[in-house]
């Protein structure tokens, strides 16, 4: 392999081990001195946020996250607070701290209150949301005649949609068919659209299930069940 895509192929490694911490954390610390922290994290590993002390003093703090979840923090105007701790599988934290320029340590520990997730839309056509489970009913068309329908998926959550793929199953499954599908992954606050063709084989009313695959954590897959009538006239 060539040494531009080790070098690529290491990168994407690290940067996907390190997205299964991304989100917002907080919790506290104590020991010689007390206080809260919260802080964010992205999926390059960087962290950003702030230390409260017990007398309201707030200080930046600014750190990152290895891709085994390693921890390491400085908090304070001269960054002379260090916070060296672990994050598990479940967004728990915990770990020491030491003030280097006053001298004092302690303990720390927090959790994630907040991780960033995608959510899929699907409008047919758009601006009419189409809600998963649903039935939508395309209209009646001539056996001769095919008809095309777009469809927009939307992301309206905080993190990438990805894993996109249209399928169709069903009773009459072999009458639609996928003409322009999805790419992955789709932005927060982004829609793509593809296209399905009916095209019948015979006269009748016509059902299929469209199937559509992501990484949506409650709706995969998003189900929008067909319905479309053929006419022999």
């Amino acid at each position: 392999m060539p040494l531009l895509a080790k070098l690529a192929c290491i990168v994407w490694l690290t940067a996907s081990a390190q997205a299964q911490y991304v989100g917002t954390y907080a919790g506290t610390y104590g020991g010689d001195e007390e206080g809260t922290w919260s802080a964010v994290i992205d999926n390059k590993g960087k962290l950003t946020g702030q230390a409260v002390d017990d007398w309201g003093e707030i200080v930046p703090a600014h750190g990152t996250v290895g891709t085994s979840g390693q921890l390491h923090m400085v908090a304070g105007r001269y960054s002379e607070g260090v916070f060296q701790g672990q994050i598990d599988a479940t967004g728990y934290v915990e770990g020491t701290w030491t003030n280097t320029r006053w001298g004092g340590s302690g303990t720390f520990e927090g959790s994630r209150t907040a991780r960033p997730l995608p959510d899929i839309a699907v409008e047919q056509p758009s601006g009419t949301v189409v809600v998963t489970g649903a039935t939508r009913n395309l209209g009646t068309f001539a056996l001769k005649k095919k008809a095309t329908f777009v469809f927009a998926v939307s992301n309206t959550g905080t993190a990438d949609l990805s894993g996109l793929a249209v399928s169709v199953t069903g009773v009459n499954a072999a009458d639609f068919k996928v003409t322009a599908n999805l790419s992955a992954p789709l932005k927060p606050g982004k829609s793509k659209t593809f296209k399905v063709l009916f095209a019948p084989a015979s006269a009748g009313v016509k059902s299929a299930q469209l199937r559509i695959a992501s990484n949506d954590p409650d709706e995969n897959p998003y189900i929008v069940n067909l319905t479309c009538t053929a006419t022999a006239g």
